[in-house]
């Protein structure tokens, strides 16, 4: 049995952590501009485990890395780190995000985690490749670089995720690949790098950063490429590309209806809430897309109701804003898809039975 110390000096693990260096061009690109003294935004868009929900938040992978970063390019004092993690979060929500939490910064290297927390739904699929495609069309044409975590289960997305890798040529870095063979052939134990079944504790964190460390090294030494070429056709989808947010701030409403504007949660602080006193008509606006997700909360609390999505009159989803096992969390559900573009009166309002409860509708998401 190794211990955490092998492990992290294992050349074979660290080999085996990197799927593929991918295209250089742009992450190189990244270096020359650290090399010479100018400003540098590294992005780390994911889940809990790049928020960090276990660990400091300067003992996570992110931030470990980031330094390392820093140090191969100590002429520079202008490389800067956003953190875009959001505890329990799929990759839906990341490209509903993305343009807020991350395209905002102007990144020039931007690392995804979303492995353990999407689905393996035909949506979820073309969602993340959207999102791919959504980071990698930004103005500053960032290195995108993809991370795959996984459970003690194995329940990891790897698959479906390293084939949009494939196809356009990124970097990509597994955590699964690297430590499933040690674990199965009993030289390390789960135990050593997570406190629970999904999250790095400061030693997995550590571990993680190594793997992006030698991601670095890899790409330093190799021959500078020429720039990816987009291909024309997507491998999945690309019917939720250019993704907007929709919140309190930006929406015109018909009528607020029993709903008002309110600060919702830390996440999503330009929402909309019911309460038990509110009444029951409808929150309304009139809305141009051809798909549109809903974002809103999940909590234990009885006291949360269902409300129903009422697309040109006709009910389109429930939502339930109870849940047992529900903390106050961010969820989403896609509630219109369509071929085409159209205006649409888009309505929210309680169910028959939750008109005396509360309910958090925390934004919406929409492609035109």
């Amino acid at each position: 049995m190794n211990d955490f110390h092998d492990l992290i000096t294992d050349a074979e693990v660290i080999k085996r952590s990197l799927i593929s260096t991918g295209n250089n061009f742009r992450i190189l690109q990244a270096m020359k501009k650290a090399r010479r003294g100018d400003k540098v935004t590294i992005a780390y868009l994911g889940a809990s485990i790049t928020f960090p929900l276990k660990v400091s938040w300067n003992n996570c992978y992110a931030t470990l890395s980031y330094h390392y970063f820093k140090e191969l390019f100590t002429a520079s004092d202008k490389i800067e780190y956003v953190n875009a993690g959001m505890n329990g979060t799929s990759s839906t929500i990341g490209l509903i995000r993305a343009k807020r939490d991350i395209l905002q910064y102007q990144p020039d290297i931007i690392f995804v985690e979303f492995a353990v927390n999407d689905s393996k739904d035909s949506v979820s699929r073309e969602v993340y490749e959207c999102l791919i495609l959504q980071l990698l069309n930004a103005d500053t044409k960032p290195a995108v670089i993809l991370l795959f975590m996984t459970s003690e289960s194995g329940y990891s997305c790897q698959g479906q995720m390293q084939a949009v890798g494939e196809y356009y040529h990124l970097p990509m870095i597994s955590i699964m690949d690297a430590l499933m063979p040690e674990i199965i052939n009993k030289r390390f134990y789960w135990s050593h790098f997570s406190n629970d079944n999904i999250h790095p504790n400061e030693y997995g964190n550590l571990l993680i950063a190594e793997f992006i460390k030698y991601y670095y090294y890899r790409v330093m030494n190799e021959e500078e490429e020429q720039d990816i070429e987009i291909p024309g056709r997507p491998f999945y989808g690309n019917s939720f590309i250019n993704m907007k947010l929709l919140d309190s701030q930006n929406a015109e409403l018909i009528s607020m209806g029993s709903f008002k504007a309110s600060d919702t949660i830390k996440e999503f602080k330009n929402g909309w809430v019911h309460n038990q006193k509110s009444g029951n008509d409808s929150l309304i606006m009139r809305l141009t897309c051809k798909s549109l997700f809903v974002i809103f909360k999940e909590s234990n609390e009885i006291t949360e109701g269902n409300a129903q999505i009422i697309i040109d009159g006709i009910i389109s989803a429930t939502l339930s804003g109870y849940r047992m096992f529900g903390w106050n969390n961010p969820t989403v559900r896609l509630v219109l898809r369509d071929e085409e573009t159209l205006e649409r009166v888009i309505e929210v309002k309680m169910e028959n039975g939750s008109e005396n409860k509360n309910f958090s509708l925390l934004a919406f998401g929409y492609c035109v």
